[in-house]
């Protein structure tokens, strides 16, 4: 008997579906995020409880200009025709990671943050000479290309308004409100607590995620996710539009991670069933 390919330590959604790997249907997740929709939704879970990979399965679902029917066929959400309708591929969206946010001062993370940016706007570079973007804007986008490395840290207001920026102009462009996607968020604040640069990174994440996520005409909604829950009060201040669902809630609360079900379909699957006492050990 031929068993379907494990891709351990995958995170791509489209790989897993173009590769016809094993993969545990999660996608009523969609249909469970746009009934319960916030403007800003903050997930927390453990590591290796799959957030990357619903991030990047957001992404394929709603992201313009592509079409995602084939790969979302025979998924659960392919189900939900009113969602698919309404939804699937109908707006613009942009997927940021911050995982790699993690350098030993402030002045690095800086200069890795402004290589994140500058890699978005190279796959996205056609908003450099877009004409539905005003000049302002363009050469706003056009300035985070001219960052010096060297210098990092003199541009630190300039790229705490940086997701904002992306957001106008993918809005602009596309001429519809943007979905904001943002893995690790935590990253960056857990890696300066180590390296004695908490309050510098503080400072600057409470101004990126202010500017972007609060009374942000250009913003459909955000997800953010990450490891830990990180108080209010030090960088969502006065972020008033946002939930929190940490693992003991309800709502999402079997969208990561595999139930006690999914584990057992699993070890059916590929012909285990016996060693189930063995694996829940």
């Amino acid at each position: 008997m031929k068993y379907p390919s494990l891709n351990i330590g995958y995170s791509n959604f489209l790989e897993f579906r173009q590769e016809n790997s094993f993969y545990v249907d999660k996608t009523d997740f969609i249909e469970e995020l746009t009934t319960n929709l916030n403007k800003v939704s903050l997930i927390t879970r453990p590591r290796r409880f799959g957030k990357t990979l619903t991030l990047s399965t957001i992404k394929e679902f709603f992201e313009i200009g592509k079409d995602s029917h084939d790969i979302f066929s025979e998924l659960k959400i392919s189900k939900n025709k009113d969602i698919c309708d309404a939804w699937m591929n109908k707006y613009p969206v942009i997927s940021i990671s911050l995982k790699s946010i993690n350098k030993r001062s402030f002045e690095l993370s800086l200069l890795n943050f402004s290589e994140i940016i500058n890699e978005i706007i190279d796959e996205h570079h056609y908003l450099l000479e877009s004409t539905k973007l005003t000049t302002t804007l363009r050469r706003q986008l056009a300035s985070f290309t001219e960052i010096d490395s060297n210098k990092s840290y003199e541009y630190e207001g300039q790229l705490s308004n940086a997701l904002k920026i992306l957001t106008r102009a993918f809005s602009q462009h596309w001429s519809l409100p943007v979905i904001l996607l943002i893995d690790e968020y935590d990253v960056p604040l857990s890696s300066s607590y180590e390296h004695s640069y908490y309050n510098k990174m503080t400072d600057f994440m409470r101004g990126l995620l202010g500017e972007v996520l609060k009374d942000n005409k250009y913003l459909r909604f955000a997800v953010l996710t990450g490891c830990l829950r990180i108080t209010k009060e030090s960088i969502f201040t006065g972020l008033n539009n946002f939930v929190s669902y940490g693992i003991t809630n309800n709502i999402f609360s079997d969208k990561f991670g595999f139930t006690e079900n999914e584990v057992q379909n699993i070890l059916l699957e590929y012909d285990l069933l016996d060693k189930k006492d063995e694996i829940k050990e």
